[in-house]
Formats: C-alpha cells, sequence, structure tokens
C-alpha cells in the first residue's frame, strides 16, 4: 500500500518551514537552522528528536474518534516503523483515503483498515489521519485512534502543529553553544576514595556449596603398616625365556561332594493326551451360476381356475375360522418387537479378556498401492465424516534423517490417498500436494474440504466437490456400457499458504475449532449461528499456534494468485523464564466454552494455553501458557494427545515407553503405565468403553490396556503387522452394525482394518463409574504421595543435621590425636639433631 513518507524517522533537511506546508512535509522535514544565533550551524532538533518529545494526549470527550488497531507485524508496511528492528512506532501517521480504499479491496480483511471501510466510505475528506494511543489503559480501547470525520482531522492537525510550534520554541531558548557544552564536560571534581566493608548477599550460601564440595571424614582414617626384613632386598634376579604355553596349569571343574545340595522336593506336572491323527477329504465341488427368470402368473393358472377357486366354500370356511386368530397375531406384531433379542435383557457374560480365540483381533481388509504408497510411511489417518466405508491415509517418503537433509527445500510429489471398501485394488481419490503430508483432517460438517500440514511448515486444502462428480458420472458410464475402468481421480490442491507466513518447522498437528466457534482476527471468540466450522488450528515445532480460515480460500478459489495467511496467531512461551517452546499436539474441548486447550510440547510437557491472553505492558510477551505440567520419565517429543471420549476431564499422553493420563485441576499424572518393551508409536481411548486403551508398538504389535481388569500390565498383546505401526485411528462415526473397526498403518505403506472382538467393544454393566471411581482413587493416591514426600524431605534434613553434628564431634577427636602424635615426632626430632651435632663435635657434651 501506498503511504506518505512520514514513517521514516531520518528525512533530509528542509528549510523555509511554513504552518501552510502539507502534513507529509511537515513529518519529513528537519526543524530550520536559527539564524539569529551566530553560534548555532546546524538544525536545533532533528525530525527524530521532534517525534520523540511529541506526545499527543487524546480525550474520551471526541465523540468525532474511534479506536483503530494496528498489528505489530503490519507497522512497517503502514510506514509506522522504519524496520522491525525499531521500539516505538510513529506518534500519528496520514494516509489518502484513496490509497486506504484501494489496499481494503486488494487485501480484504487481512487489512487493519476492513473493520472501518463501511466509515471510510462516508468520510468526506481525501486525508486519513491516526494517532497513538499514549496512556494505559488506551482512551479508545486499542493501539491508535482514527479521526472519523474531517472536521476531527482538521481539530487533530492544528493541535499536532501547536505542539511542534512549543518543542521548537522550547529548544531555541535551551540552545547552548559547542564551547559552553565543551567546557562543561571537561569539569574535574576529585573526590576522596573511602574503602568500605565488602559485603555481599550471597557470601554465606557461596560458602555452603564450597563446603558441600569437600570429602569430610566421617570415622578415624585406618593406618597399615607393611614390612620386609633387610636381607630381602637387593638381592640378584635372574629372568629367562619360555613357551608362552608352559607352565599354565589348567583348573577344570570338579563335583565337589563336600558342597553336594540334595533336592528334598521336586514337582513334576505330567499330562497324557490321546495320539493324534492327521486326515484329509476332498469333495465335489459344483460352479454356482446366477440365474434370472420371468413369467406371468396367468401361465400358469387360467381365469375359470382362479374363480373356482376363490368361489370355493371350503375356502371361506378355512378363513372364517382363522380370521379370528390372525387379527390377534398382527395386533401383538404392532405393539411387540417380534425382532428384539431376548438374550439381551439376561446377565453380562464375563466381558474380560479372556481366551485367545474370543480376543483375536481380527483384520477385514489391507490396501496398499505399488505406485503411491510402497515402502512409504503412514503418517496420518483419517476417517470420512458420516461414513464408515472410506479411509484416508498420508503417504511420506520413508527416509533417514541424512537422506531427508539432502532433498530439503527441493519439491516432490507427496500423496494422501482415500481408499473405499468398495476397491481394494485403486484408491478412489488421490490427493497430490507438492511436499510430504504430516498430518491432515476432514471437514466434520463438510467433508469435501480436507486440510493437511507439510514438513515446510505450509497448510493446503483440497476440494473433493468436482472429484465426487467425476466419480459419480464414470460409475454412471460402466453401468450403462458394462466396462471396468482403473483410472483414479487425482485433486491438486485449491491453496498452499504462502511460506513466510507459515511455520518454520513441520507442522506436527492440526485440528478444526468445535461446532459454533470461530474466532476474529484479534483472538476473540464468536459464536456462529449456522452450526458449521470454517476455521482450523495447527502447530508445529517453531512453538506457534497458527488460526487458518477456509471461507477466504473459498471466496478467491480461482485466483492463481492468491496469498493464504494465519488469521490469528501467538508463540508459546515458558512461563517461568520466557523461553520458546516446541509445540506437539492439540487437544480442544467438545463444547467450547472458553479459549482455553491443551497443547503438548517436544520435551513431553502438557500445557494450558489461553489463545486470548493480552499483556497491558508492550514490551511484556503475553502469557497464554497458564499452566505448564511435567512427567519426570521422559524428556523426547509426545506421540499422542487424546481426550476421553466418556469423561471430558480425563486426558491421555503418549510418550516413548509409557502412556499418562491426567485429570484437570491436577498438576501431575494421575496414572503412569509400566515401561514398555518396545517403542511406542501412538496411543488411542477406546471409542465404545470407558476403561480400554490401545497402544501402537514400533515391533509391529499392539498393546490392549483393560483398567477394569489389570493397571499393572497390558491385558493382550497381539501382532497385528508385519512393519513397524506408524499411526492408527478408529472409526467414530457410524459402523454400520456391531463392528468397531480400527485402521492402523505402518512404516511400508500398508493400511489395516481391525475388527475389534465383542469383548473388547462391548460395554460392561457400570463400567463408567466403575472407571470414574478408578480416576478419583488415582486422584487422592496422588495427593498422598505429595503429602508423604514433604514429610520425606523434613526427615531427610534432620537426619543430615544430626549427621553433621556427629561428624564435627569425630573431626575434633581425630585432630585432637594427630597433634599429640606430631609432638612426640618433633621430641624425637630434636633430640637425634642434638646427639647427632655432638657425635661431629659441633657442641660440646
Amino acid at each position: 500500500m501506498a503511504t506518505s513518507d512520514s514513517g521514516k524517522r531520518k528525512s533530509p533537511r528542509k528549510d523555509n518551514f511554513t504552518p501552510d506546508d502539507t502534513l507529509a512535509d511537515v513529518s519529513d522535514t528537519v526543524l530550520p537552522t536559527d539564524h539569529e544565533n551566530p553560534e548555532t550551524e546546524g538544525p536545533l532538533l532533528t525530525e527524530e528528536q521532534v517525534l520523540d518529545k511529541l506526545h499527543i494526549e487524546l480525550h474520551a470527550e471526541s465523540t468525532d474518534m474511534v479506536g483503530f488497531f494496528v498489528n505489530t507485524s503490519n507497522m512497517v508496511r503502514m510506514g509506522l516503523k522504519v524496520d522491525e528492528s525499531e521500539e516505538d512506532p510513529l506518534p500519528y501517521k496520514v494516509y489518502k483515503k484513496s490509497d486506504v480504499l484501494a489496499e481494503i479491496q486488494s487485501m480484504g480483511f487481512y487489512s487493519d483498515w476492513y473493520d472501518h471501510h463501511a466509515r471510510l466510505k462516508t468520510y468526506s475528506g481525501d486525508d486519513l489521519l491516526i494517532i497513538k494511543e499514549s496512556t494505559h489503559p488506551p482512551v479508545f480501547g486499542e493501539n491508535y485512534a482514527l479521526c472519523g470525520t474531517e472536521a476531527a482531522y482538521q481539530r487533530e492537525i492544528a493541535h499536532i502543529e501547536e505542539l511542534r510550534e512549543k518543542i521548537l520554541s522550547v529548544a531555541k531558548a535551551g540552545v547552548k553553544t559547542d564551547q559552553q557544552i565543551h567546557d562543561e564536560e571537561l569539569q574535574y571534581v576529585e573526590k576522596p576514595l573511602i574503602p568500605k566493608e565488602w559485603v555481599s548477599d550471597t557470601a554465606d550460601r557461596t560458602h555452603e556449596e564450597l563446603d558441600s564440595f569437600s570429602i569430610k571424614n566421617s570415622r578415624p582414617l585406618m593406618v597399615m603398616q607393611i614390612s620386609r626384613k633387610r636381607r630381602d632386598f637387593g638381592g640378584a634376579w635372574k629372568f629367562n625365556d619360555r613357551e608362552a604355553g608352559d607352565g599354565l596349569v589348567e583348573c577344570r571343574q570338579h563335583k565337589d561332594p563336600n558342597y553336594a545340595l540334595r533336592k528334598r522336593e521336586l514337582d513334576i506336572g505330567l499330562q497324557a493326551v490321546p495320539s493324534v491323527t492327521t486326515g484329509n477329504s476332498q469333495t465335489i465341488w459344483y460352479r454356482t451360476i446366477n440365474g434370472a427368470v420371468q413369467y406371468n402368473p396367468n401361465d400358469f393358472l387360467d381365469q375359470q381356475t382362479k374363480t373356482d377357486s376363490i368361489d370355493d366354500p371350503e375356502l371361506a370356511d378355512f378363513l372364517g375360522g382363522v380370521r379370528v386368530r390372525i387379527e390377534e397375531a398382527l395386533q401383538q406384531n404392532e405393539t411387540v418387537n417380534i425382532y428384539q433379542e431376548e438374550f439381551d435383557k439376561l446377565g453380562e457374560d464375563d466381558m474380560t479378556v479372556g481366551s485367545k480365540s474370543e480376543s483375536n483381533i481380527k483384520e477385514l481388509r489391507t490396501f496398499i498401492s505399488l505406485e503411491y504408497s510402497k515402502n512409504k510411511i503412514i503418517s496420518a489417518i483419517d476417517w470420512l465424516p458420516k461414513t464408515h466405508n472410506i479411509v484416508a491415509v498420508a503417504c511420506m517418503e520413508n527416509l533417514t534423517f541424512d537422506e531427508r537433509v539432502e532433498v530439503a527445500g527441493k519439491a516432490t510429489t507427496s500423496v494422501i490417498l482415500v481408499w473405499s471398501f468398495a476397491d481394494l485394488i485403486n484408491p478412489q481419490y488421490v490427493l497430490e500436494s507438492p511436499w510430504d503430508i504430516t498430518c491432515f483432517r476432514f471437514n466434520p460438517y463438510s467433508p469435501n474440504m480436507v486440510v493437511g500440514g507439510a514438513v515446510s511448515g505450509q497448510v493446503t486444502i483440497w476440494d473433493l466437490s468436482d472429484a465426487q462428480e467425476q466419480i459419480k458420472t464414470r460409475n454412471k458410464t460402466q453401468l450403462d456400457t458394462d466396462e471396468k475402468s482403473d483410472s483414479v481421480a487425482v485433486v491438486k490442491g485449491i491453496c498452499l499458504s504462502t511460506i513466510d507466513d507459515s511455520h518454520k518447522r513441520p507442522v506436527s498437528d492440526l485440528t478444526w475449532l468445535p461446532e459454533k466457534v470461530e474466532i476474529d482476527r484479534k483472538g476473540n471468540m464468536l459464536q456462529t449461528a449456522d452450526g458449521f466450522s470454517n476455521q482450523f488450528v495447527s502447530t508445529s515445532g517453531d512453538g506457534q499456534i497458527l488460526y487458518w480460515d477456509i471461507r477466504f480460500v473459498k471466496e478467491h478459489k480461482r485466483d492463481p494468485d492468491i496469498h493464504w495467511r494465519p488469521l490469528f496467531r501467538f508463540q508459546l512461551y515458558r512461563p517461568d523464564n520466557g523461553s520458546e517452546l516446541g509445540g506437539c499436539h492439540l487437544c480442544f474441548p467438545g463444547h467450547l466454552s472458553n479459549s482455553q486447550f491443551y497443547c503438548t510440547t517436544e520435551d513431553s510437557e502438557l500445557l494450558l494455553v489461553d489463545w486470548s491472553a493480552r499483556s497491558m505492558d508492550e514490551e511484556k510477551k503475553p502469557e497464554n501458557v497458564l499452566s505448564l505440567l511435567d512427567t519426570d520419565k521422559t524428556f523426547r517429543p509426545t506421540l499422542s494427545l487424546q481426550r476421553s471420549p466418556f469423561f471430558s476431564d480425563i486426558l491421555l499422553t503418549v510418550h516413548d515407553w509409557s502412556f499418562n493420563i491426567w485429570k484437570e485441576g491436577v498438576d501431575t499424572p494421575i496414572f503412569t503405565s509400566s515401561y514398555s518393551s518396545a517403542y511406542l508409536t501412538s496411543g488411542r481411548w477406546s471409542t465404545t468403553r470407558p476403561g480400554v486403551l490401545f497402544m501402537a508398538r514400533s515391533d509391529c504389535h499392539l498393546d490392549i490396556w483393560d483398567l477394569t481388569d489389570q493397571s499393572h500390565k497390558p491385558s493382550l498383546t497381539q501382532s497385528v503387522t508385519s512393519n513397524a505401526i506408524t499411526s492408527m485411528e478408529f472409526l467414530t462415526g457410524p459402523s454400520g452394525g456391531t463392528q468397531q473397526l480400527l485402521a492402523v498403518g505402518d512404516n511400508n505403506g500398508n493400511l489395516h482394518i481391525l475388527d475389534i472382538p465383542k469383548n473388547l467393544r462391548r460395554k460392561l454393566n457400570n463400567e463408567e463409574n466403575t472407571m470414574r471411581l478408578f480416576f478419583d482413587r488415582e486422584v487422592k493416591r496422588v495427593a498422598y504421595v505429595k503429602q508423604r514426600l514433604v514429610v520425606r524431605e523434613e526427615e531427610r534434613k534432620k537426619r543430615s543435621t544430626d549427621r553433621n553434628g556427629d561428624d564435627d564431634k569425630a573431626d575434633a577427636d581425630v585432630g585432637k590425636d594427630t597433634n599429640s602424635e606430631d609432638e612426640r615426632a618433633e621430641q624425637e626430632y630434636r633430640q637425634m639433631e642434638q646427639k647427632f651435632r655432638e657425635e661431629l663435635g659441633l657442641i660440646e657434651k
């Protein structure tokens, strides 16, 4: 957008300033030289100094002014800052009305002027003025104020010119010559240096820390004396050469009868089984043939015979005799459900994990495309909403870290395959993307819209409407011509977000906002009347939370130069030190009543985040992270985050070797599983049973935890694939009957559809109340452990204090003994010296 040059703090000098100049010229000029003072050769104040001293006060009584919000990222583009490194923006700015309207026309609601486009159409002037709010809280509620009428514009312009004249006059009255300033700087006052006592607030703590580094003896030192006879010193030694194998003595194992142990008792179990005979037989197989025949009923019954049968008196007597019973039976059929399963009213069977045949997970279908998914990683899975036979998977290249670094920045073709149970060979749709897709989601209210996150940090969107019409036309043509086509519908992405406004690292998770909820570009939560969701949220390892709106893409669907940017964004910071956090997964409640949600980090931390948090101080970072919950067992990125479908306050987090169950309001996990024998890759709650969880492992196995049965280890472990499991997802919509389907993907491009057995999908009697009592009991256990930790810490400090007192007493006794030994040694040395001097004749005896 074209702006005036008042955004530049440093501008060329302009003489002959008059109050009649335009505001753009006022902002660009350097105040003139004071020609009346011969000692002043340069300008009194630069334009930057004038703008720093300029403080414009606004009054709430000015009803012709409104609040105007300027996004921090747009200040450089709007000319309020020279670059991002500048801290303070300009106190005011003048824009051309025609340029502002052109910007609204081109950028839409991404422009900061969009909220005022109705007011700008009725504005009569050619220039627009915005003034920075200098008070806290702001007078008009935003960081800038906009003159809404021509009269307000003229009034505030005159006020600004008056303030500039005052600043100039004050500068002229208080100006000093260079010689005066130089003389003041040369003044030197000699003051005596008075030594003071050294004082440190951390001296005691430093001494304690240094003292803890030193090792103190807790007991007297042990003394050992080794002696040898004098004649053994200085003897001659003779060495000879010999073979390495000579002189070696082999110590063979032998049985020592002195240490032989006898078994007093031995348990032996035997089982007798009948002999097994293997036999086979073969029967005759007949090929089945589908046939149809059509006939006319008049061909088998002529009209005369039909008339005679109706007039038969025996038939009339029979119908009269059974009429009453038939009417009674028909009335009972209307009042009683004859298709009801009578055994459902009986007691529940033992639904815990039983024999292998009862708990066996069956594989219904396996999907793989030799062209698109062979030897690739299934990074994400999602079922098509409102259906039970269509599932989509994202395929990523199976590359190591070094291989991915080599191809970083090079665009390739990655796909999302949409499979239908009706065709096991060819996918129904192929969604193409220039980057590998790490996660994707169908719109739950408009299933033809699909959004995905890429390894480049960008998000893309696909529209399946046209492809669905092509599929219907092709199917109709095949029915008419009896010809089957193996062609696959390829869908291109309709929009890809700009890389500068996207994530800086691969997108780790994205999710749609709940129904009837959306936000504006300031982060305020709004309620929608239609009940649909047009916005979704994404996160990645860079710690940014971005909110996207697909309505902007729908409006500019045919525009090839569309620039899709996030509607709202904020950064995750640690509450304690302000460092950035890396996001992993998002979890919103089913019915969003406030602006809070849960998020996991790359350090396996669970965050409670509020996206509407604001900071009144511009220099202080907004505190979006309300609480940070940490676990001590792992420090790697969280693999899964999911809210329980039966308890809205229970959360599941899956880590590298274990999983945790959290309860809202408790700062530590209420349940932590034992370590797995293999690396975990994903985890999900059961959609039909409150106490069952499914954990995917990297060794091709699936762990099923039934907390109603046991909680110290998995109730069942079963191998479901021949490769490492990378992702899995339950069918949450209609299942087409009593089935519970689980889609599992591996690192070889295979998609497995599993059928969960009856005892793992059928809810037990009173299971929800049982699990609620289980969670409440775990909460009490966590509180008790926390209380006992405080008591144990106090006991440890007390024992440490008593031990230090005993050590000091022992050190004093050791020091006393050492002093007496030193005195005796000194006395012996003096006597030896005296004797030596006498023998040499140096002194008289």
